[in-house]
């Protein structure tokens, strides 16, 4: 059946999400959605298939702080990794949270798109890390492409964006789409590769 209203979707407390493999699609879809306290969504690919998508939709925000989401095609890998597809009308990434897709091997990386009606967000450093959306490649595949859209892009105190490759394979793209402003302070955007 379909769902009339969907509810609040929020991962704490070192929750540790893993949905590696290959094929399919890991998709959640709340009002709003936060990822917090170092819980970690992780999608590793080893086998011969590509890994699918990782789609979160938010009707409302999505918020995430500290560790994040983790996806790559592994050095024994065939199959490339997953995208990741982040929808919302505002999305806010702070406090050293991480969306880090690419590969160690032959294979492609996955790529990165980030949706948001109103605004994207990516600023501060945490604990470990500086706020970040990377791609890489430290193999022979490609490391995967970042692409953001929204009328409002913020880069703020630390943060990075950035596609590179630290071995033989290419770096991906960067593509940013804002509508009304981009604002970058402290760090900003690399394409590498």
């Amino acid at each position: 059946a379909d769902v009339e209203e969907f509810r609040d979707i929020s991962l704490q407390a070192f929750t540790f999400v893993d949905v590696s493999g290959t094929g399919g699609q890991f998709r959640v879809h709340g009002r709003d959605i936060e990822i917090a306290g170092q819980s970690v969504i992780s999608a590793t690919n080893v086998g011969a298939l590509s890994s699918g998508r990782i789609d979160l939709v938010a009707d409302r925000d999505i918020n995430i702080s500290g560790f994040g989401i983790f996806f790559s095609a592994q050095p024994e890998s065939r199959g490339a990794g997953a995208d990741l597809t982040i929808s919302a009308e505002n999305v806010m990434l702070s406090s050293g949270a991480v969306l880090g897709g690419g590969t160690l091997g032959s294979a492609d990386g996955g790529d990165v798109s980030i949706r948001a009606s109103e605004s994207v967000t990516i600023e501060g450093v945490g604990p470990f890390v500086h706020t970040l959306v990377t791609t890489s490649t430290q193999g022979t595949g490609h490391g995967g492409d970042i692409d953001i859209t929204a009328r409002q892009l913020n880069i703020l105190g630390g943060a990075q964006v950035q596609a590179a490759t630290y071995s033989a394979g290419s770096g991906g793209s960067v593509t940013i789409d804002a509508t009304e402003r981009v604002r970058v302070s402290g760090e900003g955007v690399t394409a590498a590769g």
